[in-house]
Formats: C-alpha cells, structure tokens, sequence
C-alpha cells in the first residue's frame, strides 16, 4: 500500500492533531509559539508532525494558515483565542462521543473539521476551522482557516 491509498481514521489524526496544536501553542514558552504563528501568518508551511501508518511509515503533516477572511486586524493574542476555542470544541466532540463533524468534498480532496472557534472583538465575530488535505504522496496540509460566518449560516 502506497501512501495515497492509506487510511487515517478522522478522529485519530484529530487527536493527535489537537494534542500537538495545544503543546506548539499553549504548552511552549510564548515566544515559540509566537515565531510560530508569525511564520505560518506569512504563508510558510511549517513541518508539525509525522503520523504512522503503520507498515507503510510515516506521513508529514504541514502547518498552514488561511487569514484572508479574518474581519479586522489579526493578531497572535486573538489568533491563539480562536484556536483555542475550536481545540475545545474539537476536544469536546471527541471526549463525550458526540463525533466529529467533518465535511468532506471532492473538489476540496480533504476533510474539514468543522468545530469553529469564535472570537469577537469589537463586535466582530471571527470563527477559526481546521482542515486536512493532502499535498503530495506522504505528505498532508493541516490547514487552520477563518470563514465568514456567514458561510457557516451563522
């Protein structure tokens, strides 16, 4: 089996997603996790982690971020707000077995974890999702996006 054809069930790779979103942002010294959300801000794609898939090795997963739609001025302190809020959502959904609520779409070739994180500042709600999508063969883009909230029908 090729690293295309490997299956990862969601709610593994949303644990060990959520897991290493909370240890790079809120478990490091604030000065890491900082030159790390300025890096991803710029547009780099940052190595996060490796998954196992078992006999077939490992996969890279990438940490991007999408702020194009962000209403008003993003900063570290509210991008950390935001996540925040969807990592406790996410955890939520995993922890009282509620599942996930994924979106898949064949045009996007991967899944959306669709557990928003609002933050509002100044009357401005801003809602941060995670999606996964994969790049090229052993490699995945963990994607952390804001969407107009009226997207989500909000």
């Amino acid at each position: 089996m090729t690293h295309e054809s490997a299956n990862l069930a969601p709610a593994e790779i949303a644990t060990a997603v959520h897991n290493n979103l909370r240890k790079r942002f809120f478990e490091v010294h604030k000065t890491d996790s900082k030159q790390l959300f300025i890096a991803i801000q710029r547009g780099d794609a940052i190595p996060f982690i490796e998954i196992s898939v078992g006999d077939q090795g490992t996969i890279r997963c990438d940490l991007r971020l999408d702020d194009a739609q962000f209403k008003g001025k993003l900063n570290f302190s509210r991008f950390r707000r935001a996540l925040d809020a969807h990592l406790t959502r996410l955890a939520g959904a995993l922890e009282d077995g509620s599942g996930l609520n994924i979106y898949r779409s064949d045009d996007f070739k991967g899944l959306v974890y669709n557990h928003p994180g609002a933050i509002e500042d100044d009357g401005q709600v801003n809602f941060l999702v995670s999606s996964l999508h994969q790049k090229s063969p052993g490699v995945v883009h963990l994607l952390l996006f804001f969407v107009d909230p009226e997207i989500l029908g909000l």
